[in-house]
């Protein structure tokens, strides 16, 4: 999952117009203030939390963070462009939907799955 995290990263710095989250063909709408500025900001945590869970160095809070950034952009983004689609065009908004949501649980579940240090007991002499 590092892999794709750091190319995606990647993407979005080399093509800031394209709407953050699974990099798709969806250019941001209009209404989204400072659109680039979220998009690099998306581009900045994908290459970090992606180089982090390569390097296993806070993996498990990587993950989540990057989980955590997928879910906010389907429900401030993705879903107000599902909302807003004319008939027609109501399929690819849910594919946008549905596409980053499942990204982002997929996420979710691997920092559920990476490697937490034990809790260590305190015994009192």
């Amino acid at each position: 999952m590092a892999i794709p995290l750091i190319v995606f990263g990647i993407e979005y710095f080399l093509h800031p117009e394209i709407a953050p989250g699974v990099p798709l063909l969806k250019v941001t709408p209009s209404w989204v203030p400072l659109p680039f500025a979220w998009t690099y900001l998306t581009a900045i945590l994908l290459v970090i939390c992606g180089a982090a869970i390569l390097f296993n160095r806070y993996a498990r809070i990587a993950a989540a963070v990057v989980g955590l950034l997928m879910t906010l952009i389907t429900l401030f983004l993705y879903a107000p462009i599902l909302a807003m689609a004319p008939g027609p065009s109501q399929v690819e908004a849910l594919n946008y939907v549905a596409d980053t949501l499942l990204f982002g649980g997929v996420i979710l579940f691997l920092a559920q799955a990476l490697y937490r240090e034990p809790a260590t007991l305190k015994t009192s002499t």
